[in-house]
């Protein structure tokens, strides 16, 4: 049994990403808000909703009377520790990081997608890894017609645990 053990993801560790931040306006202090309307706050990357109509120069997540906190923002949602927040974009998902301290085990969970990119990249020693993963089964297509009749099916999941143990690389991701 291998356990992995989550690494939070922050400003200081998400070096790049291609989904931008901007699933609703941002909060302005002197914004009258109707019920109902929803705002996102960069620093806190989360999404608010407006439970009262009004006007406050209180930011949302200090403001819990008037504001509902109810969920991450677009980006952030892939690193919530929540299974079940997706983040979503039409063309592919790609992200850099620099987790601090050794990472040698990667799961990505709740993922869809036709490949998936792994680059671990050292500031010393260049490109230490550089994998692509199909997230199609291909197991039980053994002849033509089960490769052009048989449903495709893809994989939600990935595990790897071959990450070469580098302290302070950087890891791109391509979904």
């Amino acid at each position: 049994m291998k356990l992995i053990e989550p690494l939070a993801i922050t400003d200081a560790t998400l070096l790049s990403s291609n989904v931008a931040e901007t699933d609703w306006p941002a909060w302005s202090a002197g914004t009258a808000y109707v019920l109902g309307d929803k705002v996102i706050r960069t620093s806190t990357h989360r999404i608010y909703q407006r439970t009262v109509a009004g006007t406050t120069a209180t930011a949302p997540e200090l403001d819990l009377t008037n504001w509902l906190d109810i969920a991450p923002t677009n980006r952030w949602a892939m690193f919530d520790s929540v299974v079940g927040t997706l983040t979503t974009q039409a063309t592919s998902i790609s992200v850099t990081v620099r987790p601090v301290g050794v990472v040698n085990s990667l799961a990505l969970l709740d993922i869809s997608g036709d490949t998936l990119q792994v680059v671990m990249t050292d500031p010393i020693d260049g490109v230490v890894y550089d994998v692509t993963y199909s997230l199609s089964y291909t197991s039980g297509i053994t002849d033509w017609y089960s490769y052009f009749y048989t449903p495709i099916e893809r994989k939600s999941g990935i595990i790897i645990t071959d990450l070469p143990g580098y302290l302070s690389a950087d890891i791109a991701i391509t979904i």
